[in-house]
């Protein structure tokens, strides 16, 4: 309860009600809040200003354990309905014993409650639509399976909840900490991050649609910088939380690739996720972005901490279904690099697992965007 300042003057205790009582609950001083919340008077006894509260229950607490603990909820002169706790303890002072009543407003941590509420039905509706997204997707990968025809938006559909699987693992995670954040300031960057995994989720699929149909948008000059920002951003915190210690470069502001930024974004999100399973939980686990211009070529380079796979593995890692997770829950569907490597070919590129490399290392190779052609 704190330390009681002057013992008699407790006005200081501006958040709480605080009132002292004698040993027959009759009550001799109080502060303004307990006041406001109460509407008691000096005379008043601890069983008139709370006369649903067991009278036996109180007098046993505190003549056998010195305290006393009651919730209640009251009516203030607006018809507003606060919840109180009470908290009675026995305290002794010059010889004489008394009881020192503090009294908390818990209505701030109901409305905290029900906005936690609120944004955890927002996520519960979003992981309903994506579910159904899923179901919708892998439904169309068996009927192509059945029918011998495995193409593109099959090896997507079959993907689908490996792709998706972080963004909501990211939104559930923040949907955690919104106890912790909620009246905070922080808060509200929180919910923007949620905003931003669920966009991710619908460029994703978006782009898979497109990538089915065959309609591929024309390849625009972007910001490498921005790209890996934006990508950084998602994955940083998930991360991290593995204690796995990211490393990223510098990069010149007007290094440009012409892509489209949503699909070269998630081959990069795949291949910094793959890094993160591969080392987490071992110890000083870390991973290393590397950026290089060659010649007119780009190379962004994912580098782990992990053993470099051997090169019987280096022809066979990206090929449909093969995988070097272990088989179970949580496993691979072995399409995740493939669906890259597509992504790549199609932006006029390459990813390769370099071999020579002492740990494991990917490498997305794309040509760079001269300045006579990004200012066309």
């Amino acid at each position: 309860m704190g330390r009681i300042v002057g013992f008699f003057n407790f006005d200081y205790l501006d958040k709480v009600g605080a009132a002292l009582f004698n040993m027959e609950g009759q009550l001799l001083k109080f502060n303004k809040s307990f006041k406001k919340w109460t509407g008691c008077k000096k005379s008043s006894s601890v069983l008139e200003l709370f006369p649903e509260m067991s009278g036996d229950r109180f007098e046993k607490g505190i003549t056998k354990r010195g305290r006393f603990s009651y919730k209640t909820t009251i009516q203030n002169k607006r018809g507003d309905e606060i919840d109180l706790t009470l908290a009675f303890r026995k305290i002794t002072r010059r010889g004489e014993d008394y009881i020192f009543a503090q009294v908390d407003d818990r209505t701030r941590e109901r409305e905290k409650d029900a906005i936690l509420q609120r944004a955890t039905q927002l996520l519960e509706k979003r992981n309903r639509e994506l579910d159904r997204v899923n179901r919708d997707l892998t439904e169309a990968y068996d009927q192509l399976l059945l029918t011998g025809k495995l193409m593109a938006v099959g090896e997507m559909a079959a993907s689908m909840i490996l792709e998706m699987r972080h963004p909501v693992q990211m939104m559930m995670a923040n949907a955690q900490l919104l106890d912790d954040f909620i009246r905070d300031p922080e808060a509200t960057e929180m919910l923007q991050d949620i905003i931003q995994y669920c966009t991710q989720v619908s460029k994703i699929l978006e782009g898979l649609h497109s990538y089915a149909e065959k309609k591929e948008r024309d390849l625009d000059p972007h910001s490498v910088k921005a790209l890996l920002d934006d990508a950084f951003k998602l994955c940083r915190r998930p991360i991290e939380s593995q204690r796995i210690r990211l490393t990223t470069p510098l990069v010149d502001e007007n290094l440009k690739i012409a892509c489209r930024p949503t699909e070269i974004s998630q081959v990069f999100i795949n291949l910094l996720n793959n890094a993160a399973e591969a080392v987490g939980g071992t110890d000083g686990a870390w991973i290393r972005v590397e950026v290089e211009q060659k010649d007119s070529n780009l190379e962004i380079a994912v580098v782990d901490s992990g053993e470099g796979l051997p090169e019987s593995l280096a022809q066979k890692i990206m090929e449909p279904f093969f995988t070097t997770k272990d088989a179970g829950a949580g496993s691979g569907t072995g399409l995740g690099l493939t669906i890259s490597k597509k992504i790549m070919t199609s932006h006029r590129g390459k990813l390769t697992l370099d071999t020579d490399s002492p740990n494991t290392r990917f490498v997305m190779t794309l040509p760079l965007v001269e300045d006579s052609d990004s200012a066309e």
